[in-house]
């Protein structure tokens, strides 16, 4: 919606979407009596989300801007670099990236595998 709709660059989303979580150290309920797993008797409780757990669920090729899609965002290389960048110089950095749909890989002429091991290594060779 901050991308599609208000004009948000995807690598501003991403930013303050980190500073947001950071700033108000979310937590997520989770409601651990709907596990299909009956022998784990755990309390519904609200669990911490510590930045360096996150990861960045990614959409590859069928996502791309001309999919004509708007269910699932398309964040080209160049904004994920200027993100991870940016997030990087202020030492709030995720876990990491990753990507659905092996699939994909290539379809559209979109190879993000490649991209993600590019942005990951030359960013992180300066910290």
């Amino acid at each position: 919606m901050a991308v599609y709709h208000d004009g948000d660059s995807p690598s501003d989303y991403l930013v303050h979407l980190v500073d947001a979580l950071v700033l108000k150290q979310e937590t997520m309920y989770v409601d651990f009596s709907t596990d299909p797993d009956r022998s784990v008797r755990l309390l519904s409780r609200n669990v911490s989300l510590p930045l360096e757990k996150l990861v960045f669920g990614l959409g590859n090729g069928w996502t791309s801007v001309d999919s004509g899609d708007e269910k699932a965002l398309y964040i080209p290389p160049e904004e994920l670099e200027l993100a991870w960048n940016r997030l990087s110089r202020q030492r709030s950095l995720p876990r990491g990236f990753m990507f659905w749909t092996i699939d994909e890989e290539g379809r559209r002429g979109i190879f993000l595998a490649n991209d993600l091991r590019r942005i990951l290594d030359t960013s992180t060779a300066g910290l």
